[in-house]
């Protein structure tokens, strides 16, 4: 099955994503996971018997929402990393950059996805009530040029950064799947 088809319950979103089910059910009842509605992308509950479904996008958004609460995002009010992380989960190249030296033609990342491996690292900054995805290429920049293309788009000078590709690398490997393959396949097997 494809993974950005999956539909996968509660007890197994908070087992991937490293928290508590009270704490899963407390953002669902929160309105902190998009979605989470009658006609959202998470379906089910409510009845006696029917469980819970998250869309692999809602999957990534609690994943990355707890990353930047470790991360210290929102000092312990978890508003600011839902809001962040829905940027990543539920967005696509809007918002998106390259940090790099030699600006490729297009940059494309699919919604919950990293960029594609061919591009660099793929990181999620936030700072000032901004949140943008970058593709940080493995060489090319001094940390002096990073820091600067983070300032400017964010505009402030203080952010965090997580590594967004670290984070759909471990989600998708709990979750069974090959995260290289993942990527072939929703980017081709070019990139």
């Amino acid at each position: 099955m494809d993974f950005l088809e999956q539909q996968v319950e509660t007890s197994k979103v908070a087992q991937v994503c490293g928290v508590t089910p009270n704490v899963l059910h407390g953002y669902l009842k929160r309105g902190l996971i998009v979605g989470h509605s009658d006609t959202g992308v998470v379906t089910g509950g409510g009845k006696r018997g029917v469980r819970k479904q998250f869309s692999i996008f809602n999957v990534m958004e609690v994943a990355i929402a707890r990353e930047l609460i470790d991360a210290g995002v929102g000092g312990g009010d978890p508003v600011a990393a839902f809001k962040a992380a829905l940027h990543f989960a539920h967005g696509g190249s809007g918002g998106s950059g390259w940090i790099g030296d030699a600006k490729p033609l297009t940059v494309h990342r699919l919604p919950g996805l990293p960029f594609p491996p061919s591009y660099g690292l793929t990181i999620l900054a936030v700072g000032n009530g901004n949140a943008r995805t970058f593709a940080l290429p493995a060489e090319g920049i001094t940390a002096f040029a990073f820091h600067a293309r983070l300032r400017h788009a964010l505009q402030t000078s203080a952010f965090t950064i997580i590594d967004a590709t670290s984070v759909f690398q471990r989600i998708s490997t709990r979750l069974g799947f090959e995260p290289g393959q993942v990527l072939r396949e929703a980017y081709g097997r070019n990139n």
